[in-house]
């Protein structure tokens, strides 16, 4: 990841046409210290701590619609800040996210191929038909493996990639179905991902053996980061109370996948 909490991570990807599984590993670990687990059937994202064994379970329903309100909050954030150098930073940090109204284009490079993992894979990018200079993806695909899902909705409920670049993904998925090799991203939760495949192994679901996309079991259940809680019932009273309540944002990025 690039910006301001920039760190260089590896990543274990397990994947089925059903479920992916996303293991990190922090500094020298061979343990993965996070996972995340996509469940395509159930439609479920979980998220494991593997050290303190504690888990974060959100629908994609529930998912798309707290992107939909820290989109709407951002929103919020630009419109009431008056113009100045915190209104453009802030601008340039949301703008994948808020990427609804941007033309997207393709360009594809075919005869410039870059070899990865001993195979010659085919430069795509794209960018913004009326503001070229923005490219929020540049990728390198593999000529012929394919993901058994759909990728777009993947990045999207990841806060990997905003609406308006998904839905363009999904109208070119003959392009970006294939395995992304090498890949730069404007993230939707801010910075900027690079990402580079080192090596690519086949397996059977037998071979990657029973349970690898199952929840474990003891790992204690955590209210999602930026989840609301709602509120307890109201007590009835004869008496009156009076209050205001605020709610502050920083227009900071939220910390969660």
């Amino acid at each position: 990841k690039g910006g301001v909490e920039a760190k260089d991570i590896r990543q274990k990807i397990s994947m089925s046409k059903d479920a992916i599984r996303i293991d990190e590993y922090s500094g020298e670990s061979k343990q993965p210290t996070e996972t995340v687990l996509v469940l395509i059937r159930k439609k479920q994202i979980v998220n494991l701590d593997n050290l303190d064994q504690t888990m974060t379970k959100e629908s994609f329903e529930e998912r798309e619609k707290r992107l939909a309100e820290r989109k709407k909050q951002n929103e919020e954030d630009l419109k009431n800040m008056p113009p100045g150098p915190q209104h453009d930073r802030l601008e340039k940090l949301y703008r994948p996210m808020l990427d609804g109204d941007r033309t997207f284009e393709m360009y594809m490079n075919k005869e410039d191929p870059k070899e990865i993992v001993k195979v010659k894979c085919e430069c795509v990018w794209v960018r913004d038909a009326k503001s070229p200079d923005y490219a929020p993806f540049k990728g390198f695909l593999h000529p012929d493996l394919e993901l058994p899902y759909n990728s777009a909705e993947v990045l999207y409920l990841l806060r990997i990639i905003g609406s308006g670049l998904k839905d363009y993904l999904e109208k070119n998925r003959k392009v970006f179905r294939r395995m992304p090799m090498e890949m730069e991203l404007d993230l939707a939760a801010g910075g900027t991902l690079h990402t580079k495949v080192i090596s690519i192994e086949r397996s059977s679901r037998e071979e990657l053996g029973e349970g690898l996309f199952d929840i474990p079991q003891g790992y204690k259940e955590k209210p999602a980061a930026g989840a609301r809680k709602l509120p307890p019932p109201e007590k009835k009273t004869s008496e009156k109370t009076a209050g205001k309540t605020e709610e502050k944002t920083s227009g900071k990025a939220d910390p969660d996948r």
